[in-house]
C-alpha cells in the first residue's frame, strides 16, 4: 500500500490521537536514555527529545483551542488555564515538596530563590541568565517554557485569528519561527550571549513550539493535506528525518546547534510528528499504538519530573556494577511516576473531564453575531474552513437533520396560518 486512505484532518478530527501517545513515549525514553550515567547512551542527544515535547505541546493545544473555536465560536482564556492547571500543577507541586523534602534530609536545603523560581515557573530565565543550574530542578526549565507559552498563545492565536482567520495566524507563526531563528543564532554565533540562555530561555526555544502550532493552524488546508499525504506515501519514510537528524547532531558544532540547529531539529521533528499520524496504522508503525507504548506517553509528565532525582540517587549507591545502578535508577523513575499518575494526577484529571468544555463566555473572541432571521440558522466560525472535529459526512448528516427541522418548522407555519383562515372564513 503505497498511498493514505484517510487525509491529516480525518485523522486528527478525535477527541483523542492514540499514536500521539506512542509520540510522547519516544520522547520520554530519549531524554531518560540521555541522562543515564555511562555506555552509549550518553550518545543520546536529549534535547531531541524536549524539542520533540515542544512540538507536541504546540501541536496539541492549538488543535484542542481551535476545537473549542469551531465548536463554541470563542476561546475561552479562564477555561483554558483551568483546565492546564489540573492538569499540570498537581503533579508538579508534588514534585515540588519531595524536591525541597529529599535536599533537606540530606542537610542541603533548597535556597528561597530556586523555590521561587519553582513555584513561579521562572527556572527557564533563572538558569538561562545564571548560566548555571538549580540541583534537582535544572529540568524544569522546560516547564517553565511550556507554562509562559500556555499565557502567551491563547489571546495571541484568538486575536489573529479574530483579525484575519488561519491564514493570517499561519502567516504570523511562519514569521515568529523566522523570528526566533534569526535572534538565537545571532546570540549565540555572534557570542552575544552564552549557550546556556540559548538553550533554556522562552524566547529562544518558542520557535519548537511554534512549529507545531503551525501544523494544526494549517491542518485542515488542501495544499497541507496533499503535502502529509506525500510525506507519508511510503512506509520508510520516517526514516529520512530520523538519519538526517542522526547525521546532523554528529557532524554539528555545538555553537551551530544551539544557534540555527534548534529550528532544523523542530522543522525535521515536525515533519516526523505529520508522518506518525498518517502512518500510525500502518504495521510497521503500530508500535506507537501499543498499550505499553502508549502508556508510557501517558505518564510521561511524572517520568520527566522524577527521574533525574532517581537516577542520581541510584548512581550514588557505591559498591554496585554500573549496569544494576542503571536499573535501579529506571525502576525508581518508573515507580514514582506512577504513584505520581495515580494516587495525584488521576482524581485531578477526573475533576477536569467533569469541567464544561466551555466555561463561560469567551474572553478572548467576541462572541459570534446574531442572525436577525426569525428561523435560527449555523454559522461556521470560518467560512473558508470546515469544522475542525467533523468529518465531511457528520457536516451532511448535521445539515439534513437542520434541513428536516426546518421543513417540520415551515409546515407547522402553513398549518396554522390555515388554520387561522379557516377561524375568520367562519
Amino acid at each position: 500500500m503505497t498511498t493514505t486512505t484517510r487525509s491529516f484532518a480525518e485523522r486528527v478530527a478525535h477527541d483523542r490521537i492514540p499514536v500521539l501517545d506512542g509520540v510522547r513515549a519516544v520522547a520520554i525514553v530519549t531524554v531518560v536514555a540521555s541522562h543515564l550515567p555511562a555506555g552509549p547512551a550518553r550518545l543520546v542527544p536529549g534535547d531531541l527529545g524536549v524539542t520533540l515535547f515542544f512540538v507536541l505541546s504546540g501541536f496539541l493545544i492549538t488543535w484542542l483551542l481551535l476545537k473549542e473555536r469551531d465548536a463554541t465560536g470563542g476561546i475561552s482564556f479562564r477555561a483554558f488555564l483551568l483546565r492546564r492547571a489540573l492538569r499540570i500543577a498537581p503533579a508538579y507541586c508534588a514534585f515540588l515538596a519531595v524536591w525541597y523534602a529529599g535536599y533537606s534530609l540530606l542537610g542541603h536545603p533548597p535556597r528561597p530563590w530556586q523555590v521561587v523560581a519553582g513555584v513561579t515557573y521562572t527556572v527557564d530565565y533563572v538558569q538561562a541568565i545564571g548560566g548555571h543550574s538549580i540541583r534537582g530542578l535544572g529540568h524544569a526549565w522546560s516547564l517553565a517554557v511550556e507554562e509562559q507559552f500556555y499565557l502567551l498563545w491563547p489571546p495571541l492565536l484568538a486575536l489573529l485569528l479574530a483579525r484575519g482567520g488561519r491564514r493570517r495566524a499561519a502567516v504570523a507563526l511562519g514569521a515568529l519561527v523566522v523570528a526566533v531563528f534569526a535572534w538565537r543564532s545571532w546570540l549565540v554565533l555572534a557570542h552575544v550571549a552564552p549557550l546556556s540562555y540559548a538553550y533554556d530561555a522562552f524566547d529562544t526555544r518558542f520557535d519548537a513550539l511554534a512549529v507545531g502550532c503551525l501544523v494544526a493552524v494549517v491542518s485542515r488546508s488542501a495544499r497541507f493535506g496533499r503535502l502529509a499525504a506525500a510525506l507519508a506515501r511510503w512506509t520508510w519514510l520516517p526514516l529520512v528525518p530520523v538519519a538526517l537528524l542522526v547525521a546532523w547532531h554528529a557532524v554539528a558544532p555545538l555553537a551551530v546547534r544551539y544557534g540555527p540547529g534548534f529550528t532544523l531539529d523542530a522543522v525535521l521533528l515536525g515533519v516526523l510528528l505529520v508522518q506518525a499520524v498518517m502512518l500510525g496504522e500502518r504495521r510497521a508503525w503500530r508500535v506507537l499504538s501499543w498499550r505499553p507504548a502508549r502508556f508510557v506517553g501517558r505518564i510521561s509528565y511524572p517520568l520527566y519530573l522524577y527521574h533525574p532525582g532517581a537516577l542520581a540517587l541510584a548512581a550514588s549507591l557505591g559498591g554496585l556494577p554500573v549496569v544494576v545502578r542503571v536499573a535501579l535508577g529506571l525502576a525508581a523513575s518508573a515507580a514514582a511516576a506512577c504513584a505520581s499518575w495515580y494516587l495525584v494526577e488521576t482524581p485531578f484529571l477526573r475533576l477536569k473531564e467533569r469541567l464544561p468544555r466551555r466555561a463561560g463566555r469567551p474572553h478572548t473572541l467576541p462572541p459570534a453575531p446574531v442572525s436577525p432571521a426569525p428561523l435560527p440558522a449555523a454559522s461556521p466560525a470560518d467560512p473558508d474552513t470546515p469544522s475542525f472535529d467533523h468529518t465531511a459526512e457528520d457536516v451532511m448528516i448535521h445539515s439534513s437533520r437542520e434541513e428536516r427541522s426546518s421543513g417540520r418548522t415551515v409546515r407547522s407555519v402553513a398549518v396554522l396560518r390555515c388554520s387561522a383562515a379557516l377561524r375568520c372564513s367562519v
